[in-house]
């Protein structure tokens, strides 16, 4: 799971490198949160790996299609976040 100075962190990074207002940049530091504690979002695997056994999740496929591309967008912000620590 994400720890709670990562969230603040990757909050910072938002607030400076995109254009989201800060409700959104709340929204997406929980969505992934709740992404973290579905699977394991490591930084040795691509990005496309995480998602790939995120979409093999049965929770993850209980949810919305909407919920599914919100939490999609929120893991791959702060896997490009990643890249710029």
């Amino acid at each position: 799971m994400v720890s709670n100075k990562e969230i603040k962190k990757f909050k910072v990074w938002l607030s400076r490198n995109t254009t989201l207002e800060s409700k959104v940049i709340n929204d997406t530091a929980s969505r992934l949160k709740r992404v973290s504690s579905m699977v394991n979002i490591n930084d040795q695997m691509s990005t496309n790996k995480v998602i790939s056994n995120f979409e093999s999740d049965e929770q993850y496929m209980s949810l919305s299609i909407s919920v599914r591309s919100q939490l999609k967008r929120a893991l791959r912000l702060y896997r490009e976040y990643k890249t710029f620590e």
